[in-house]
């Protein structure tokens, strides 16, 4: 009898250790799975389809088959990257499924709209095709804001300003200019630049059934790229535009305003970081 009861106190035990580790493991939402399954990268550990179906209970997706692929992997094997997409009311998970050169690699790609706010935030394990390159970083990380608030747009800018770029904070007050009363001009630009742009002019659509007549102005040096759209016929900014070229950040700022009064300010950043937590402390910044 006193091994009987305890046999069954064993399979209750395993039972709930069972349950509570199913619960542990669920996660809470999109976002949550997210950076479990970036944690599992990170640690090395194995993502199954088990662990994933556990991890996502409760959610259903479907197959990209816009942005699925298959080719040949460089030993002659299939190559075959399958999107898996989660959607939940503002927020969206992609799972990206491929079998690189017999090795498979599960990528997340997490993205939320609030507040008017729309940020994405991915991770891709990079360390294969940076091996053997010298003064190579790894940056993994990907982080984008798209919003038409220029305090959050701004916010994030300078937490992404790097010591050394001169024109960073040059971008920033063009931007800020902008979002005021848009009446910075060239001289002014190339004054706080210190050089003069090339320049040259087109005509642009932009979706819209009439021609714009478009005067582009271009700095450039070795580390940066500063470009200076102006609306020729309201000698007003239509967008700036920065580019970071070591760490691949870009910021842009249109005023959108000035081809339709309906329309707000656009603003957009995309840059890429080698820290998890600094992924995290710009997605949470980003929809306080």
């Amino acid at each position: 009898m006193k091994r009987i009861i305890l046999l069954v106190t064993s399979i209750a035990i395993i039972f709930l250790v069972g349950c509570s580790q199913s619960r542990a493991e669920k996660a809470e939402s999109l976002k949550d799975a997210y950076f479990k399954i970036v944690e599992k990268n990170l640690k090395n550990e194995e993502i199954d389809n088990k662990y994933l179906k556990q991890l996502l209970q409760g959610y259903e997706y479907t197959k990209d088959k816009a942005f699925r692929m298959e080719g040949e992997n460089i030993d002659g094997s299939d190559y075959v990257q399958q999107p898996y997409v989660f959607i939940n009311r503002n927020e969206k998970l992609v799972i990206i499924h491929s079998n690189f050169n017999n090795k498979e690699q599960i990528q997340p790609l997490y993205s939320i709209k609030k507040n008017n706010n729309e940020v994405t935030i991915s991770y891709q394990d990079r360390e294969s095709e940076l091996k053997n390159k010298e003064n190579s970083s790894k940056d993994d990380f990907m982080f984008t804001l798209i919003s038409d608030n220029i305090k959050t747009h701004q916010y994030i800018s300078n937490k992404l300003q790097h010591d050394k770029g001169k024109w960073d904070k040059i971008y920033n007050k063009i931007a800020n200019n902008i979002a005021k009363n848009n009446s910075i001009d060239i001289v002014e630009i190339s004054s706080l630049i210190g050089d003069k742009a090339s320049s040259q002019e087109y005509q642009e659509s932009l979706n819209s059934p009439i021609n714009l007549n478009i005067k582009e102005y271009i700095f450039e040096n070795n580390d940066e790229t500063l470009m200076v759209k102006y609306l020729k016929d309201k000698n007003k900014i239509l967008e700036v535009f920065y580019n970071d070229k070591e760490s691949g950040t870009i910021k842009t700022t249109m005023d959108k305003h000035l081809l339709n009064e309906q329309e707000k300010l656009h603003t957009g950043i995309i840059t890429y970081i080698n820290n998890k937590e600094f992924q995290k402390e710009l997605f949470n910044d980003s929809i306080k």
